[in-house]
C-alpha cells in the first residue's frame, strides 16, 4: 500500500449523531489508519448527518471528532469543507482545523492547481435556497438564541434520531461539471462530494459517498486511489482514473 498520500479525503460521511457506536468508532480507527499514509487529511462535507457549531446539534459525537482532529493537527494538516449538513463549524472552531470553510479548498501542486469542494452549491436551486434560509445571518442568530427552538426540537427528532440518506435525485454529472469548470476556470483538477456517485469527467472527479460504501480516497502524483479499510488495514478499493502530470510540491493556496 503506498504510505505517502499527498491527501486522504473523506466525503459524504454522514455519521450517525446518536446510535450505531460501531460506525462511529470505525471511523473513528479508519482516520487513526490512515493518517499514517498522509501529512494532510480533507473532510469534504457532510461529516455528520447532521453537524452545528451551534444549538444541540453541537452533539457529543461532534465533540469527540473535533477533539480527535485537534489532537491530529498536533502533527498533520486537517481540512474541513463544510458540506449541505455541517453549519457554522468554521465560525465556531476554526483554530480545530489547518483550514475551515464552508466554499472550497484551492491547493497549488507543481504550478497545477487542485480545487475541492462539497459540491450542493452547483446543484439544483432547492438545494441551494434551504442552505440560504438555514445558515443565512438572520438564521444564526435565531439558532444562537433558541428563538427557534420549538422548530428545532421537531428537526431533532427527525435528524438526530434516524438516519438519513440525501442522496441527490438529479444528478446530472456534465451540466454539473460544466458548472464547476466555469467557476474554477484555473484549476486542472476539481474533486466533488455531495453527490454520493464516483464519476470522472475531463477535470473534474465526482468521488464516492464514504456512509453507503465505506470508501475514501488517497491522491499521490498521477493518480486518485478509492481505499477502504478492511480487517484493520487500508486496502485499495478499485483503480482510480489518472490525473495528469506527476506532482512535485504542493502549496495551499
Amino acid at each position: 500500500m503506498q504510505k505517502n498520500f499527498d491527501f486522504i479525503v473523506f466525503t459524504d460521511t454522514h455519521l450517525p449523531v446518536a446510535k450505531n457506536d460501531r460506525v462511529f468508532e470505525e471511523f473513528l480507527e479508519t482516520i487513526n489508519i490512515s493518517e499514517k499514509l498522509t501529512r494532510r487529511i480533507i473532510f469534504l462535507g457532510d461529516v455528520f448527518e447532521v453537524w452545528s457549531g451551534v444549538s444541540k446539534y453541537n452533539h457529543e459525537r461532534g465533540k469527540k471528532l473535533l477533539q480527535h482532529i485537534k489532537d491530529l493537527k498536533k502533527d498533520k494538516e486537517v481540512y474541513l469543507v463544510e458540506g449541505n449538513w455541517d453549519f457554522f463549524l468554521c465560525r465556531h472552531f476554526p483554530n480545530h482545523f489547518t483550514k475551515c470553510t464552508s466554499r472550497e479548498l484551492k491547493f497549488n501542486i507543481n504550478g497545477k492547481t487542485l480545487v475541492f469542494t462539497h459540491g450542493h452549491r452547483y446543484n439544483d436551486w432547492q438545494t441551494k435556497a434551504l442552505h440560504f434560509i438555514l445558515t443565512n445571518p438572520i438564521s444564526y442568530l435565531a439558532w444562537k438564541t433558541e428563538l427557534l427552538k420549538p422548530i428545532e426540537e421537531k428537526v431533532a427528532k427527525i435528524f438526530l434520531n434516524k438516519e438519513t440518506n440525501p442522496l441527490p435525485d438529479n444528478f446530472n454529472p456534465e451540466m454539473i461539471a460544466k458548472r464547476l469548470k466555469n467557476k474554477f476556470k484555473d484549476a486542472d483538477s476539481i474533486f466533488v462530494g455531495h453527490f454520493h456517485r464516483e464519476h470522472f469527467t475531463t477535470k473534474v472527479f465526482f468521488l464516492r459517498d464514504y456512509a453507503s460504501s465505506g470508501v475514501f480516497y488517497g491522491i499521490k502524483e498521477t493518480k486518485l486511489q478509492p481505499l477502504k479499510l478492511e480487517n484493520g488495514a487500508i486496502k485499495k478499493a478499485g483503480a482510480g482514473p489518472a490525473m495528469g502530470k506527476t506532482i512535485k510540491s504542493i502549496r495551499q493556496v
